[in-house]
């Protein structure tokens, strides 16, 4: 649960553009209650990119994936899940590169140290 909420945080802070969001889930919200824009509640839940919208006596949750809101249903719910995996796999293939890359830096280093251990005299000349 607290890597979904890490990663609903990222891909949240990751996204621009809020006004338009909100306006584009207000028209979606309206199509699917039934109800006019004019008469939708929208309140924030959880993450900014979980939304909970009321109107006409009806009540809708909306999340955020890929820059759409999309309703909140058990398929939505699989969508999510997928969206949320994958964007998992690829923060830890990010985090398992920078750690090769460390890696081999530091053996870089060993080898310059080495090298100027064993050619002092390369170091004094600049070397």
């Amino acid at each position: 649960m607290k890597t979904l909420v890490m990663v609903l945080a990222f891909l949240s802070l990751s996204l621009s553009g809020c006004s338009s969001f909100s306006d584009w889930l207000r028209s979606r919200a309206s199509f699917d209650l039934d109800c006019p824009r004019e008469q939708l509640t929208i309140a924030t839940l959880g993450p900014w990119s979980v939304k909970g919208v009321s109107g006409c006596g009806k009540k809708a949750v909306y999340v955020l994936i890929n820059d759409q809101w999309l309703l909140n249903t058990e398929g939505q719910h699989e969508i999510l899940q997928a969206s949320l995996l994958e964007e998992q796999r690829r923060i830890e293939q990010k985090r398992r590169e920078e750690e090769e890359e460390r890696r081999e830096w530091e053996q870089f280093e060993k080898r310059m140290k080495s090298t100027r251990e064993d050619n002092p005299q390369d170091s004094l000349l600049g070397m």
